[in-house]
């Protein structure tokens, strides 16, 4: 089985959640003479064990994808996966190291040529950063991190998501100022434009955002309406982690 072949099965797969087998899909990565397929190989079966809540299996394989990267003097790719640990770090709420990764891969980025796909990948990672400080309760930083990201993914028209993902972060960080008209404000084009491009988690994200401002504003009719459409739209989800995160997210919105 050829490598894209292994990718697009890996891709179903993980669609249905099956992270075990898409961890045998991608060990097959590893059987190419290709280091720059070992590479994808490792990353894989790093995501697929963070997926499965294997903090300690996936951090080996990141281990071993940075020593291939460096090998290869892959500066880019490197910038990646130091941002791929710090979501591992950040899915176990581990912020302070998280935030330690964050910067190296940010550091690593900085370093290269800025391209459109480098101001792309720099300002990701800001925004991530942005948000590992906004979970500390760290307001001031959290602004400033998230603000500089935007400013660097406006420089890369075709970042759209990221674009709208950035400014989703940007008004959690309002509503943890307890501005909920303001957020409501801003987040309505968002919703608008997620549901246009069919970007279903975001919607979801989104949608939990302004329900729980409704809450909070005490619009009863507006929460239980935008709350039972969150739930039918959840009840749809193939995936059972992806509905309880959202569920999650708003009860730690309505805290």
């Amino acid at each position: 089985m050829n490598y894209r072949t292994i990718l697009k099965k890996v891709a179903g797969l993980r669609c249905k959640g099956d992270t075990k087998q898409s961890f045998k899909e991608y060990k097959k990565l590893l059987k190419s003479k290709d280091p720059k397929i070992h590479l994808e190989g490792y990353q894989g079966m790093a995501l697929c064990l963070k997926m499965d809540y294997d903090l300690k299996g996936a951090l080996k394989y990141y281990d071993r994808a940075i020593t291939v990267a460096k090998k290869l003097n892959n500066q880019s790719g490197l910038g990646d996966i130091y941002r791929d640990v710090a979501i591992s770090y950040e899915y176990f709420s581990r912020f302070k190291i998280a935030e330690k990764f964050l910067l190296k891969s940010i550091e690593t980025f900085r370093k290269l040529r800025m391209g459109k796909l480098n101001y792309a990948k720099l300002g990701i990672t800001e925004v991530k950063l942005g948000l590992t400080y906004l979970h500390q309760k760290k307001l001031k930083e959290a602004e400033k991190w998230m603000k500089r990201g935007d400013r660097h993914l406006a420089k890369n028209k075709q970042a759209d998501f990221w674009q709208l993902t950035s400014k989703m972060h940007l008004a959690e960080l309002l509503y943890l100022k307890k501005k909920y008209k303001q957020v409501i404000n801003k987040i309505n084009p968002l919703l608008l434009e997620s549901m246009n491009k069919d970007w279903d988690h975001r919607y979801n994200q989104i949608l939990t955002l302004r329900a729980a401002c409704f809450k909070k504003l005490n619009r009863e009719e507006e929460y239980k309406h935008d709350k039972k459409l969150l739930l039918k739209l959840l009840s749809l989800l193939d995936s059972k982690e992806v509905s309880d995160s959202i569920k999650r997210r708003l009860n730690y919105y309505l805290k």
